[in-house]
């Protein structure tokens, strides 16, 4: 396993097990007593500050994500065997640059094992967005439950360099 991967795997687990375990789970009907818990990432995206699309824009790392978004492993014709779909649009905001995020995540679980420069280049991409949406959100009062958690994952957020 490369160092890229265990590092993404490692920061994108520990944000939903934050998630889940600092009050940032999906509610309602269909989340019924006794069902899988899930991370509310769409709650999360609303919370991130106004800017935050704009400032991962400005990340060299970044950039590949929000560029070269990955493509879904769709099925193939005909009851075939599943196929890569076609290369997504460019993320434009935040909510599409998260869905993206979890994209690289759902490939690099559930899609082909390869180590291609793409694929390092998204989860080096990845976890630049991650560490960014933790830096941008430390200071929030509805997020202090979600933050303690990740704490608890990944150790405290490491001072600034002054």
């Amino acid at each position: 396993m490369y160092p890229q991967a265990m590092e993404f795997a490692r920061l994108f687990g520990a944000f939903e097990y934050a998630m889940k375990r600092g009050g940032l789970h999906c509610k309602g009907t269909k989340w019924k007593t006794g069902k899988p818990a899930a991370a509310d990432w769409t709650t999360f995206v609303l919370m991130l500050p106004a800017d935050f699309f704009a400032k991962a824009s400005l990340l060299p790392q970044a950039r590949h994500l929000i560029d070269h978004p990955p493509r879904k492993l769709v099925m193939g014709p005909e009851d075939g065997p599943p196929v890569w779909g076609d290369f997504p649009a460019a993320s434009t905001d935040a909510a599409k640059l998260v869905d993206h995020l979890k994209d690289v995540r759902n490939n690099f679980f559930h899609g082909d094992k390869t180590a291609t420069d793409r694929d390092v280049d998204l989860l080096v991409a990845g976890t630049a967005v991650l560490m960014l949406m933790r830096s941008m959100t430390v200071g929030q009062e509805a997020l202090k439950a979600f933050h303690g958690k990740l704490n608890e994952m990944v150790g405290p957020m490491p001072l600034a360099a002054e």
